[in-house]
């Protein structure tokens, strides 16, 4: 049989502003005095009254108001009149009867036990099945991860010092059925490169960040130095790339 959970009530406080309210004090004259009562705690052994910060709804700001329990308010209550006093204490009634109205009614009997450490069960196990439909999107995603990590190493491999991709390397690691003559080609029928001349991406492409061009130099047979450029594709780009080549596959 499942252990009956106990249910622990927790104690009430009532706040200095609440009391400064109802007995018609000055706040900054409460939390005064509660200040006194801590000193004689003190003195005494007893536990001093804790106190908090609480944000004013006019200006925003933060200020401090203490936080009494049943007999701490008691205790503060003894120095003030008869008439301020059952004040208070009818507010403490109020305070007692709304927790007993929150609180579940504890079992009374064998059976409305029973019925209890039943419906405690049930939400244990809807509590655990919703956990295990979580495990069970992780496991998902890490699968996915796995089966994805192989191409996430070519594409760090195949990429260069600067993070982007020659026109040779990128139908690679796209898994293409083609080199690179084939994947220029492919790249111009899809308005990327210019039609004619060497392999040169259109300037907007280079604005989005899918190319960029190097300017390199060489030296020929004669040994005269010679610039030219170099057409590379960025992360950004061989994604973008991916994309349409997959539509244009799905086409076929």
């Amino acid at each position: 049989m499942r252990q009956i959970q106990k249910i622990e009530q927790v104690e009430q406080v009532m706040t200095s502003r609440e009391i400064a309210e109802l007995t018609e004090k000055r706040h900054d004259h409460v939390l005064r005095d509660c200040e006194v009562l801590n000193e004689n705690y003190v003195k005494m052994g007893l536990p001093k009254i804790g106190d908090t910060l609480y944000k004013h709804s006019q200006n925003g700001q933060q200020y401090r108001e203490f936080r009494l329990t049943r007999m701490q308010t008691f205790d503060l209550m003894t120095g003030y009149n008869i008439e301020l006093r059952i004040k208070v204490n009818r507010r403490w009634e109020e305070l007692e009867q709304t927790v007993k109205n929150n609180l579940p009614a504890l079992p009374t009997t064998f059976a409305e036990a029973l019925r209890l450490a039943a419906n405690q069960a049930e939400q244990i196990e809807k509590q655990q099945a919703a956990l295990n439909v979580a495990e069970g999107v992780i496991q998902d995603k890490n699968k996915e991860l796995k089966v994805a990590e192989p191409k996430i190493m070519y594409f760090n491999k195949a990429m260069t010092s600067n993070g982007v991709y020659a026109l040779d390397i990128a139908p690679k690691v796209l898994k293409m059925p083609f080199g690179r003559t084939k994947f220029v080609e492919f790249l111009k029928s899809q308005n990327l490169l210019m039609k004619y001349g060497k392999p040169r991406p259109l300037q907007q492409f280079v604005k989005a960040g899918y190319f960029t061009v190097d300017q390199r130099v060489r030296t020929n047979q004669f040994g005269a130095t010679i610039s030219y450029d170099v057409t590379l594709i960025t992360a950004k780009g061989l994604t973008y790339i991916s994309e349409l080549w997959d539509k244009y596959q799905a086409k076929k």
